[in-house]
This record gives structure tokens, C-alpha cells and sequence, in this order.
């Protein structure tokens, strides 16, 4: 009796003790408030910039978004003419195979080209159509990269503490237009990449 007794003691103290170990993990530790530094709204210069303006009179975007567009439009022009190809193919093996006019020997040489070809056009399609969708995505960054730079540049020149993007499906629904520096950002962004192209010797 006497060592059923100490071994549900032991077994009550372990018991305790897992339990203060879980508690202690399920323990949150207190949040860190952040270091706030309050602004004196009074003097401060608030401006912003139309993204749709910037898209159609940004001479880099300009150039960039042209010369995606004529990569795409040309894969898929290639596409296309790949595809009517095929299906000719296609067309003329079922006109010999319905017909008779082809030998077993010749449909089998016709049955195989035309799994060949379908499966290049696969290829192409998904690895030309990625490569282009890669690069647009890649000059997307390099664009952004691009405005945010000269976005700090410009407001540092004009001593405008925040510089805003507005545009369709943006989060300002409305802002005073007195705050419109869409023109003169526009020509600072042009001004900026004309002298980065005669930089680069371009």
C-alpha cells in the first residue's frame, strides 16, 4: 500500500509539473509598440501623379509596353499559322485515310509527322508563350524600380513629403487636383531617362 501510495504522489507531481510547462509555453509574450514619431501636418506638402497619364506619356513605358506588345502579337501570329498548319495536315490524312489513297506504309509516315508537329506546337506554346511572360514581368519590375527611384529624386528636388499614385481602382477616391503634379512629373521622368540613355551611350 505504502509504495502505491508513493507512486501516486510521484505520478500527481509530474502530472503538475507538465502542466506548468504547458502553461508557460501557451505564455504570449507582451507586444513591443512601435517607435511612432508624430508629424506636424502644418507645412506639410502633400502631391500626387496619375498612373494612367504616366502609362500613356512615360516615353520608357511607352516604348516598353510597344515592344512586349509587338513580341506577343507576333508568338501569336506564329501560333496561329502553326495551329492552321496542323489542322491542314490533319485535314489531308483523313481525306487519304477515308479515300484509300494512301498506302499503310504512307499513312503510318503521315499519323507520325502529325504527332511530331503537335507536339512541337505544344512545346513552342508553353515555352515561347512563358518567355514572353517572363520578360513582361521583368520589365514591369525594372519599371517600377525606375519610378520608385526618380519618385525620391523628384521629391526631394520639390520638398514634397509624400508623393502619391492615383488612378482607376487606386485607394484615394478623391484628392484635391491643386495636388496634381501628374505634367511635371511626367517630364521629369522623360528628362531623367533621356539623360540615363546618353549616360549609356544609347
Amino acid at each position: 500500500m505504502k509504495k502505491l501510495h508513493v507512486f501516486a504522489v510521484i505520478a500527481l507531481t509530474l502530472t503538475a509539473a507538465s502542466c506548468g510547462d504547458s502553461k508557460k509555453e501557451k505564455e504570449v509574450k507582451p507586444e513591443t509598440p512601435p517607435t511612432v514619431q508624430s508629424v506636424d501636418t502644418k507645412g506639410l506638402k502633400i502631391a500626387y501623379y496619375n498612373m494612367d497619364s504616366l502609362k500613356s506619356q512615360f516615353t520608357y513605358y511607352k516604348n516598353e509596353e510597344t515592344r512586349i506588345t509587338k513580341k506577343s502579337k507576333a508568338y501569336e501570329n506564329t501560333l496561329m499559322a502553326r495551329q492552321k498548319a496542323l489542322m491542314e495536315m490533319n485535314t489531308r490524312f483523313q481525306q487519304r485515310l477515308q479515300n484509300g489513297t494512301a498506302t499503310p506504309d504512307e499513312l503510318t509516315k503521315m499519323e507520325n509527322e502529325l504527332k511530331r508537329k503537335d507536339q512541337q506546337l505544344r512545346v513552342y506554346q508553353e515555352e515561347e508563350g512563358m518567355r514572353i511572360q517572363e520578360e513582361a514581368n521583368t520589365s514591369l519590375t525594372a519599371l517600377s524600380k525606375k519610378i520608385e527611384v526618380a519618385s525620391e529624386k523628384y521629391a526631394k528636388k520639390y520638398g514634397i513629403d509624400i508623393l502619391l499614385t492615383h488612378g482607376a481602382g487606386g485607394q484615394l477616391s478623391y484628392i484635391s487636383k491643386k495636388m496634381d503634379v501628374t505634367k511635371s512629373f511626367i517630364e521629369f521622368l522623360n528628362k531623367e531617362q533621356s539623360d540615363m540613355e546618353k549616360d549609356m551611350g544609347e
